[in-house]
């Protein structure tokens, strides 16, 4: 997947909108543009933390409430940062970290990947801290 919303636009006016159902498969960063490029979904890391912070963006950009998406977004900002940090080299082991902080699992990770340091697994402590469950 291109993660050009402009290509993605631009693909699904070629395509037709009858035929796909266009998905954001860049999460949570990107879904309000793919949004406005026509996606009606996205992809996840938060839900498994935060379900309802996922839904309430959804929620969000279907009714267009902009206000609503932008503060979501920015509550998401820095965990989704921490995730694409060192081209993806933490995605799995922030959202691992976040979930271990709620007691859902253990944080190891398969190999390639590795733990988060302590440095980085307290910034994922603090930024989950304040999430709905």
């Amino acid at each position: 997947m291109s993660p050009s919303s402009v290509h993605v636009a631009a693909t699904r006016a070629d395509t037709g909108v009858e035929h796909l159902l266009w998905i954001c498969g860049l999460a949570e960063p990107y879904a309000p543009a793919y949004w406005q490029a026509g996606a009606r979904g996205f992809t996840s890391g938060p839900a498994n933390v935060s379900p309802r912070l996922s839904l309430d963006l959804l929620a969000g950009l279907r009714a267009g409430d902009a206000d609503r998406v932008q503060e979501i977004w920015l509550r998401l900002r820095r965990f989704e940062e921490l995730r694409a940090r060192g081209g993806a080299a933490d995605n799995v082991a922030v959202v691992k970290e976040a979930v271990h902080r709620l007691g859902l699992c253990a944080r190891a990770v398969r190999p390639p990947d590795h733990e988060l340091g302590p440095d980085a697994a307290r910034a994922v402590a603090e930024i989950v801290a304040g999430w709905p469950t």
